[in-house]
This record gives structure tokens, C-alpha cells and sequence, in this order.
């Protein structure tokens, strides 16, 4: 059969094994420019991605704009939805303008400038600038590299109340890609950077990630291919490895032979849309200054004078199945997150603690049960309350 053979070849490729390039016409759909004075290619992509705390679903389309003999202009389009296995779902979407140009027969370079809109907790948007490069070595090696910037609209984590947002940041990132027959198989480092904000922890990782594209669908036209990755992300949130998956199908829009499929920009690297997790830093205890007024049981904390009732809050660490059980004492906070904690809370202090000590009576806490505090007035002494079946 003609896939599996030319997979283990290509396999042997990346190992060093001394094969010819046999890519069909010097055709590749991971090019940032179209070889032998060819029209660049309209298409439709559909993609499935995530890891273990997400999955997107997203559809992009581009098409060129203009194009000239050493350069074009492509427009790019792309809308997606998702969810957050805790802290629920997400949509947006991205518009932006592609330019590329030949520096000679084996490299070219290339600008692009997005802009990114949705919805997570509340709607927030960003803008972008990237750059790319990328060399054509022999037998059908390529080489990439390029980077992102990004900048939201306002500081997102300002109110405390959103666990992703677009944030201050950018990426780098180094690939090598290898062409056998209707094969490519690619690898991708990055590394990426956001930056601290007065609530918010400054977060960074870098991911490995491994990509295999397969064209050789005679119904479709060409540049039209199968899409697969598979790798790992470590950041400094959970500073832990997680899996990452891709899916996906790519439809090109014609097959006459003078139109050829480009590279698709790289950029949101990280998390894969603009929506990037946020770890807030620990409200300050004690001397809060003017900021956290002192309504009878100190700085930040719950007023003295009234009775206050949470809303109760599922306790529900978003990875399914729901059951898992934790030991009696574990803060509520290390299940469901800081910012749902805090957002029951009020933001009062002595109400955090007391989501922090939780009182189970000895049991062991289970998901799906529910957590709450209160407090009676005339008193600054709160209390927790676990409740539901386990």
C-alpha cells in the first residue's frame, strides 16, 4: 500500500538516509512561497486541537488579495469555539492580512498583523504582529523560524474574574520540516512569554510539537491533505507536562495546475487561540493600605456589622469522569480554581481563608458536592460548609 510505505521513507529521511527529493512537480503544502511562478491557492482549513484542559474546534479561510512576482497578499479569516474542561466555554475568532516575498530561490520571509476577538468569562480581543522566515535546504528539507507579538485591548485581569484572557506577551519558535511524496512530517520548538500585571503572575513554557500532512487524495485538488500532531507543553502555571493533539483537513479551491498551496501562519502558539490562562497572585493579608478598607475585622476582610452568604460553589475539578474524592482539609481553591473562589467571595480575604480550611467534618471531599462560607453579623468568624452526596 502507497501510505505506509511512504510514511516509513519518510521516517528514513529524518534519520539521514540519502533519498532524492521526489516531492511531485517540487510540490509542498508547507511553503511560504509557490514554486515555478505558480498562483497562490485559496482553501478552507477545519482543525481540532487540545490538551488535557482544553479543546478547540476552528475553521479558517484564506485567500490572496494581490500578487506580484516575488510577493503576494493573502487574507486571512477564522473563527473557532471551545471549552475549558473548568472553567466553561469559549468562541472568536481572528481576521488578518498575510504578506510575503522571495529573498532568491531558497529563502523568503514574510509580516503578518491580526486581530483577535471573543468571549470567555466576558469578551476581551488583542492585536498581533508576527514575522517568519524560512530556508529550503536539499531533498526536500525546509527550515522556519518566526515570532509573534501580542497585545490586548486592556489589562483582562484587572477585576480577577477570568481564568484566560488575551495578555501582554509573544512567542519564538525554530522548525525543520522534510518532504517525501504526498508526506510531511515537521517539528516545531517554541517558547513563549506573558507578561506580569499588578494581579496577574508573569507565565512562561515551551512546547515540542511533531506535524504530519498527507496529499495524495486524487478526488481533491491539490494542496488539499490530512492533518496530525502530537506533542507537550510545560508552563510555569502548572509546572507540569500536557499532552497536545491536532486534527484536521485542509480543501484547496483549485486544481488547473498554476495555483499552489502556502504555509499557514503560525502564531497564539502557546494555547492556541488568544484566550491564555491566568494565575493571579495572592491578595495581600494585613497592611492592604487604601485599597482594602477596614470594615471591622481588618484590611480586606468581610464587613463586621453584617451576616454574608456565599454562593455556594460545585466542587468540580473539570477533568472528566466527575467522582474523584479529595482528603479532608483540601482547599477548595486546589480543586476549582482561584478565580471562582474569589469571585464568591467578594474578594473579602477571611472568606478566601476560610474556602482555604474547609471544615468536611473528617470526610473525605468528593466532586460534585458543593462548598460555601458565611459569616453572622456583629462577628468576623467565618465558617465553611461541604454538603451534597459523595
Amino acid at each position: 500500500m502507497r501510505a505506509p510505505f511512504a510514511l516509513v521513507t519518510t521516517l528514513a529521511l529524518l534519520c539521514g538516509t540519502a533519498w532524492s527529493q521526489t516531492v511531485p512537480g517540487g510540490f509542498s503544502p508547507e511553503r511560504l512561497m509557490p514554486e515555478d511562478g505558480q498562483r497562490v491557492q485559496s482553501d478552507l482549513n477545519l482543525r481540532g486541537q487540545g490538551s488535557d484542559e482544553v479543546f478547540t474546534g476552528q475553521g479558517f479561510l484564506r485567500a490572496p488579495l494581490w500578487q506580484g512576482e516575488d510577493a503576494y497578499l493573502l487574507l486571512q479569516g477564522e473563527g473557532f469555539v471551545g471549552g475549558d474542561y473548568g472553567a466553561g466555554t469559549y468562541w472568536g475568532g481572528d481576521a488578518g492580512l498575510i504578506l510575503r516575498q522571495a529573498l532568491g530561490h531558497s529563502d523568503a520571509w514574510g509580516v503578518n498583523a491580526f486581530v483577535d476577538l471573543g468571549s470567555f468569562q466576558g469578551f476581551a480581543g488583542q492585536g498581533s504582529i508576527g514575522l517568519e522566515y524560512e530556508h529550503l535546504g536539499a531533498r526536500g528539507t525546509s527550515y522556519r523560524a518566526g515570532g509573534n507579538a501580542y497585545l490586548p485591548f486592556e489589562d483582562y485581569s484587572e477585576d480577577r474574574e477570568r481564568d484566560r484572557a488575551p495578555r501582554l506577551g509573544g512567542d519564538l519558535y525554530l522548525g525543520v520540516g522534510q518532504d517525501h511524496g504526498w508526506h510531511r512530517l515537521e517539528g516545531f520548538l517554541t517558547g513563549f512569554h506573558y507578561a506580569e500585571t499588578e494581579q496577574a503572575e508573569a507565565l512562561w513554557g515551551v512546547t515540542g510539537e511533531m506535524q504530519y500532512r498527507y496529499s495524495g487524495f486524487d478526488f481533491l485538488p491539490a494542496g488539499s491533505h490530512l492533518y496530525a500532531s502530537l506533542g507537550a507543553r510545560w508552563d510555569t502555571i502548572d509546572e507540569s507536562v500536557s499532552p497536545l493533539f491536532g486534527i484536521g483537513i485542509t480543501i484547496a479551491f483549485w486544481s488547473d495546475g498554476e495555483h499552489e498551496r502556502v504555509a499557514e501562519v503560525r502564531r497564539n502558539l502557546g494555547y492556541g487561540t488568544a484566550f491564555v490562562p491566568i494565575k493571579y497572585k495572592p491578595l495581600p493579608a494585613g497592611d492592604g493600605g487604601p485599597t482594602l478598607p477596614d470594615l471591622g475585622c481588618g484590611p480586606g476582610n468581610g464587613p463586621f456589622a453584617d451576616a454574608v452568604q456565599t454562593p455556594s460553589i460545585m466542587i468540580d475539578n473539570g477533568v472528566p469522569p466527575a467522582g474523584e474524592n479529595y482528603p479532608a482539609g483540601t482547599p477548595i481553591q486546589q480543586i476549582v480554581g482561584d478565580a471562582a473562589v474569589e469571585q464568591a467571595c467578594g474578594g473579602y480575604l477571611d472568606c478566601i481563608a476560610a474556602f482555604a480550611s474547609p471544615n468536611s467534618g473528617g470526610f473525605p471531599i468528593f466532586e460534585l458536592q458543593t462548598a460555601s462560607a458565611s459569616k453572622p453579623a456583629d462577628s468576623c468568624a467565618w465558617t465553611t460548609l461541604i454538603s451534597g452526596g459523595g
